[in-house]
């Protein structure tokens, strides 16, 4: 079977990656080591020596450590996305239904009783109170069904006693 340039592409910074990443770790410590160990002679007042090695493996070792890591990080991509999206969708999906609760929540307290209804509701679910709207016959607008006068127009309505 044949494999795309991807996937030739993917499996060579799988191996180059942590390869490059190795070799220039251990180039960054022997370098930072025998900085580390000039500055203290110089400290004692020994003999220093100026710190080659640091200039020749330690500055080069962290250029090839930081490209390692960077291709191993191309090279396993798909799978750190794969568990970063498997591992955020419950929180992601929580914090969504929330903010949408939140957002959406346009219930109205009852006239009543204060209980939570729908706005598109005509009763209360827990004491009966008729709370749909009417439109006033004088300007049309939406007022309340106990309201005595609109609050568009001013146009007096009937009050419903029944």
């Amino acid at each position: 079977m044949l494999k795309d340039p991807y996937h030739k592409a993917r499996d060579s910074f799988r191996v180059l990656g942590p390869t490059m990443v190795v070799i220039g770790g251990l180039m960054l410590i022997i370098g930072v080591g025998q900085f580390i160990l000039s500055m203290i002679q110089a400290m004692s007042g020994g003999n220093a020596k100026p710190p080659i090695l640091f200039v020749a493996l330690g500055v080069p070792g962290l250029l090839i450590f930081g490209i390692g890591m960077q291709l191993t990080g191309v090279g396993f991509l798909k799978q750190t996305t794969k568990y970063v999206a498997k591992e955020s969708a419950p929180a992601a999906q929580i914090t969504t239904t929330a903010i949408r609760s939140a957002i959406l929540d346009d219930d109205i307290p009852c006239p009543s009783c204060a209980t939570p209804i729908e706005p598109d509701s005509k009763f209360c679910s827990n004491c009966g109170f008729k709370v749909a709207k009417m439109n006033c016959p004088s300007c049309n607008a939406s007022i309340d069904t106990n309201a005595r006068f609109c609050s568009d127009c001013g146009h007096a309505l009937e009050s419903d006693t029944a």
